[in-house]
Formats: structure tokens, C-alpha cells, sequence
């Protein structure tokens, strides 16, 4: 939903334990929260081209294509 939707990283808080100490997926979360808490105007294909770890950027380009993933 962050993906499609960055405007709602405003309505979301995350504690910052959870954000220093994530790991895999969770750690994904955190840095999307965190670029969407940041920049607030910007979406998904910015948050792609700004990312500079090609394996976060593999594992976003995997949910945006999940068969579950609702078409934009």
C-alpha cells in the first residue's frame, strides 16, 4: 500500500527501535517509510530512481509485480 500510496507515510509512525534495528523485509519498510516521510510530493518511480541498492530495488520491482499487487 506505501508503494502505491506515499502520501499515507505521514499517517504512519514507525518507533525508531524498530527502524535502527530492522532486518530484511522489515528494513525495506523502514527505508520506503522513511523516503516517503521525507519527501512528501515524490512516488514510487522516484523512490526507485534514487535508490542506490540494486537488491532493494529487485524487491520493490517484486511486489509492484506480485499478482496480488492492484493495477494502477
Amino acid at each position: 500500500c506505501l508503494l502505491l500510496h506515499p502520501h499515507i507515510a505521514k499517517d504512519i509512525d514507525i518507533p525508531d527501535p524498530i527502524v535502527n534495528k530492522a532486518e530484511g523485509h522489515l528494513q525495506l519498510l523502514c527505508k520506503v517509510w522513511l523516503y516517503f516521510q521525507k519527501h512528501t510530493s515524490r512516488n514510487v518511480g522516484h523512490f526507485l530512481v534514487d535508490l542506490s541498492d540494486p537488491d532493494m530495488s529487485a524487491a520493490i520491482l517484486k511486489l509492484l509485480n506480485h499478482k496480488d499487487a492492484p493495477i494502477q
